[in-house]
C-alpha cells in the first residue's frame, strides 16, 4: 500500500517521500523491512521513544503523533491510536467482506473459533487471534483484512461502558452476536445491567439492515430486543420460543430446531453452555445463508481453544480439566457442572477471580458455596479472594498461597477416577498448576 493511501485512510499528513510499505507493526522489535512502525502510547510506554537508529535501518516509514529526528518518511496523526482506528475503519469497508461481530460475557472466544471453523469453508475468512479483542487488537485484527477476504469474525471484548459501542462502530458487522450478559469486569460496568448495556453496544455498530443474534434464555433479551427494534432479530436457545431452539439428546447429541428442520450435531466440546455457543453460530450463519451441512461439518470439526475445558491426562492416573485460560462466576458455574458430570469425585482447584468491585468477596464465598452443594468433593484455593471460597465451601476446602505448595498437595492425595478444575482469572496464571499435574498435554 502506498504511504499517501495510508496517511489519507488515518486522516493524517504525509511528510516526506510516498513509499509503498508491506504491512506494519506496533512492536519495535517485531518491524520488518519495507513496514510502517506505528509509534503507539499507553499508560506506561510510548512507541516513539523506541525510534533509534537500528528500527531506523529497518523500517520504511513512521506513524506518529509527535514528530521525531529521522530521515524517513512519516505519517503523523493528532492520536497514533485513532489514526490507527481510522486507517482500519477505512480498510475493512474497502476489502468489505461479510463482517459477523461477537461479544458477550462468557463464550465469545469459543463461539468466534466455532463460526471461524463454519466460514473457513464458505471463502477466505479472517479473525480474530488470540486476545485481541480490545481497543487496540480490533484495529490491528481488521488491518488483518486481505482483498480477497469473504468473511470476517471480529470478537469485541470490554471492561467499561462505552468500550464496545466504540469498537462496533469501527467494525460495523452485517450480523452481531450477544452470547450472553454475566457477573464478568463488574469493577468497571458497576453491575450486570452495566454488563448488559455494555453489550448491547454493540448493536449501535451494525449496519442498518443488519441482524443481531440474541440469547432467548438470557435476562435482558427483551432489554436488547428493544435496542436492536432496527434490525432484523434472531434469537437462539434451549427456551421454547427461540428461533434457532436446542436440545440435548440422551447421547449427549445437539438436535437443533430452525423453523421446520431439525440439525442434529455432534459437537467436540463439553458443557451445555458450549451446546448454547453452538446454537449462537447457527442462528448467524444461517443469516449468512450458509448451507446446514456446511455449518454441521464446521462445527462438527472445529478444535477447542488452548486451555478451555480441555481434558488431560494428570499423574496417578486422574483427569485434569483445564479451565485455567480465565474465569468469572457465569464461566466457573459452567464449569462445575462439567466438572461434576465428569466424575463423581471431582475437585476443583480455583484461583482468584478478578475485576469483581466490592462484592467480590461475597460473590467468592457464593462460588465455593456453590461448588459444595454441585458435588464437588475437594477445593484447593490460590490466592486472596479464593480464601472466601474455601469459607464458603467448609470441610475439605483449602488455602494456599503459591502454585507449587498447592500442585504438591493435590498431587500427594490423586488417585485414579478423581477429576480434577483447574480455574482462575488470568492474572492467577493457573496453567502453571495444570503444567505441574499432567503427564502429557495429548488432549482427549
Amino acid at each position: 500500500m502506498k504511504l499517501s493511501d495510508v496517511a489519507s485512510m488515518a486522516r493524517g499528513q504525509l511528510l516526506g517521500q510516498d513509499v509503498t510499505i508491506n504491512g506494519f507493526s506496533t512492536d519495535s522489535r517485531q518491524v520488518k523491512a519495507d513496514q510502517l512502525f506505528v509509534a503507539l502510547k499507553g499508560e506506561k510506554f510510548d512507541g516513539h521513544n523506541f525510534i533509534d537508529d537500528q528500527l531506523c535501518a529497518q523500517a520504511s516509514a513512521l506513524f506518529l503523533h509527535r514528530d521525531v529526528d529521522s530521515l524517513l518518511p512519516k505519517i503523523l496523526v493528532d492520536d497514533t491510536l485513532l489514526g490507527l482506528s481510522n486507517w482500519a475503519q477505512a480498510w475493512r469497508c474497502q476489502v468489505n467482506p461479510q463482517v459477523i461481530g461477537v461479544t458477550g460475557s462468557n463464550g465469545k472466544t469459543t463461539v468466534k473459533q466455532m463460526l471461524t471453523s463454519v466460514f473457513s469453508r464458505l471463502g477466505p475468512t479472517c479473525s480474530t487471534q488470540g486476545n485481541l479483542n480490545n481497543h487496540i487488537g480490533v484495529p490491528l485484527t481488521l488491518l488483518q483484512l486481505e482483498q480477497h477476504d469473504q468473511y470476517a469474525v471480529i470478537e469485541m471484548g470490554a471492561n467499561h461502558l462505552g468500550e464496545i459501542n466504540h469498537l462496533s462502530r469501527l467494525v460495523t458487522p452485517d450480523i452481531a452476536i450477544i452470547t450472553n450478559a454475566g457477573p464478568a469486569h463488574l469493577e468497571g460496568f458497576g453491575s450486570i445491567q452495566g454488563v448488559a448495556q455494555g453489550k448491547g453496544e454493540i448493536i449501535n455498530g451494525v449496519k442498518p439492515d443488519g441482524v443481531i443474534v440474541l440469547n432467548a434464555d438470557d435476562q435482558y433479551l427483551n432489554f436488547w430486543c428493544h435496542k436492536a427494534q432496527h434490525l432484523n432479530v434472531i434469537t437462539f436457545g434451549f427456551n421454547m420460543h427461540a428461533d434457532v431452539r436446542g436440545e440435548i439428546a440422551a447421547d449427549g447429541q445437539l438436535d437443533i430446531h430452525i423453523k421446520d428442520t431439525l440439525l442434529s450435531i455432534k459437537l467436540p466440546l463439553l458443557g451445555k453452555h458450549n451446546a448454547c455457543n453452538a446454537l449462537a453460530v447457527v442462528a448467524a450463519a444461517k443469516a449468512a445463508a450458509a448451507s446446514e451441512q456446511d455449518i454441521k461439518v464446521g462445527l462438527e470439526g472445529m478444535t477447542q481453544a488452548s486451555s478451555r475445558l480441555q481434558v488431560k491426562t494428570a499423574i496417578k492416573g486422574a483427569q485434569i480439566i483445564d479451565d485455567s485460560y480465565n474465569a468469572n462466576p457465569a464461566s466457573l458455574s459452567a464449569a462445575i457442572d462439567v466438572l461434576c458430570a465428569q466424575s463423581s469425585d471431582s475437585w476443583l482447584v480455583l484461583g482468584d477471580m478478578g475485576e469483581l468491585g466490592e462484592d467480590a468477596e461475597n460473590i467468592h464465598t457464593q462460588m465455593g458455596q456453590l461448588a459444595k452443594s454441585a458435588g464437588v468433593k475437594k477445593l484447593f484455593a490460590l490466592g486472596q479472594l479464593s480464601k472466601c471460597a474455601v469459607a464458603g465451601f467448609g470441610d475439605n476446602g483449602f488455602s494456599f498461597c503459591d502454585h507449587q505448595t498447592l500442585a504438591d498437595a493435590v498431587t500427594a492425595e490423586l488417585h485414579q477416577g478423581c477429576c480434577v478444575l483447574v480455574k482462575g482469572s488470568r492474572a492467577m496464571q493457573m496453567e502453571k498448576i495444570v503444567n505441574l499435574l499432567v503427564v502429557t498435554e495429548a488432549v482427549h
